[in-house]
């Protein structure tokens, strides 16, 4: 006998409207079939899916959606969209549903929507490209007062100064020049860092909540073994090489998570060595090498490690990311993508790209190039970190998250060892 409680089914017809218009497209065509489902590598045999999540889907249920951690547990490897018999391809519903999440729990919510609409394209890249500016001192909040004291076309004048004087620096080519104070362009990422982190944590707290009124089971397992068992699996991508039909799919994503770990690294070492070796010891009054921002004279081992590290991941970036691109521009893969993947795609290659290409114009000495592409750099890198938990990005952490929670439960897919 069933002891399930009668439940008051609430549709939005809305939210079924929005996920459609994310890249559902042939969600309608779906008639419950639940081939999706069994022939899901990956789906658990005590919770499977996304047969249930079509339903929902189409019934509008953004509750009971909103709070599944299946929709995060799919790899969307398209096995499912393939063997569909109506081509309603609930891979592609499933990627539409995360989307809508990553922007209902964003914090602050209006940053989610900035990042779901085309729209706000050009204010995304404005911002952080005035901001930049203002950093390297090329503008003024003087402006206002110039106009209304009708010097404005000499204040004009000194900005076009200003700019030459950022843009292009005499001598030698060294990206520090291009601002006046340095540490500020860290202050400034260190900050936006702890924005990233605080708005993380607010947005999984509202995930990880909503999971729990969803699934109303007992813990079979402590926070800390599921974390432990999530981080060994997660790494690795156990469950993206368990898809059939899409295996290739499984590398390029291992590459490109690999190569942001490798340049966390050495940017972590770098700005590390600078306020430590170049900062805090001199303010002491003591003296001591910095071994990470050294000349490049063969002498200093770290440095060249760094710089092998660096070279070695922005390698591993631009051929992942190519990689993707292919995979998501091929016909045949019979995947729908949508603005969110675009924009996180487009992003992480405009970092990669002119990260490579401010390198290679700073060794052959064209400073013009050179200083111009490091800060199209500097805003895509920006665009990269500061718009990660309401961006495609994001559902790397909503991922690991989902797998945790379902570890917690028990209701996760045992994978062979």
């Amino acid at each position: 006998m069933s002891h399930h409680k009668p439940e008051v089914i609430k549709p939005d017809l809305k939210f079924a409207t929005e996920v459609i218009g994310m890249g559902a497209d042939d969600m309608e065509k779906c008639y419950q079939c639940a081939t999706c489902s069994v022939v899901c590598p990956i789906s658990p045999a005590d919770s499977p899916f996304p047969r249930r999540e079509m339903l929902w889907a189409q019934w509008g249920l953004k509750d009971k959606l909103m709070g599944d951690p299946n929709v995060f547990l799919c790899h969307q490897c398209g096995d499912c969209s393939d063997k569909c018999p109506r081509d309603a391809k609930p891979g592609d519903v499933l990627g539409a549903i995360r989307a809508f999440a990553y922007r209902h729990f964003a914090t602050p919510s209006f940053m989610g929507t900035a990042l779901s609409d085309p729209k706000y394209l050009p204010a995304l890249i404005l911002f952080p490209a005035v901001l930049l500016l203002a950093i390297m001192g090329v503008l003024s909040t003087g402006i206002p007062a110039d106009i209304a004291a009708g010097i404005l076309p000499e204040r004009l004048a000194h900005l076009e100064h200003e700019f030459q004087i950022a843009f292009f620096p005499a001598g030698k080519i060294v990206f520090a020049k291009m601002f006046p104070h340095l540490g500020m362009v860290d202050a400034t990422f260190v900050t936006l860092s702890l924005l990233v982190f605080l708005s993380f944590f607010a947005s999984i707290k509202k995930f990880w909540a909503a999971m729990e009124t969803t699934v109303d089971l007992p813990n079979k397992k402590s926070v800390g073994e599921a974390f432990s068992e999530t981080l060994s699996e997660f790494l690795p991508h156990k469950k993206f090489t368990e898809c059939g039909d899409n295996k290739d799919r499984a590398q390029p994503h291992m590459l490109l998570f690999w190569s942001f770990v490798i340049l966390f690294v050495v940017t972590a070492f770098v700005a590390g060595g600078f306020w430590v070796f170049d900062v805090l010891i001199p303010a002491v009054g003591a003296h001591v090498h910095n071994p990470f921002l050294s000349p490049l004279d063969f002498k200093s081992v770290s440095h060249i490690i760094l710089k092998i590290m660096a070279a070695a991941g922005a390698a591993l970036l631009m051929y992942g990311i190519i990689k993707i691109i292919q995979n998501r521009s091929n016909p045949d893969k019979k995947m729908n993508t949508s603005y969110a993947d675009w924009f996180f795609i487009g992003v992480v290659f405009a970092v990669g790209a002119t990260g490579i290409l401010s390198w290679a114009f700073r060794l052959a000495g064209i400073g013009i190039l050179a200083y111009s592409v490091y800060f199209l750099h500097l805003v895509a890198v920006f665009m990269l970190l500061g718009y990660f938990p309401f961006s495609k990005f994001a559902h790397m952490i909503y991922r690991f998250t989902a797998i945790m929670f379902a570890k917690v439960k028990d209701i996760d897919v045992k994978l062979a060892a």
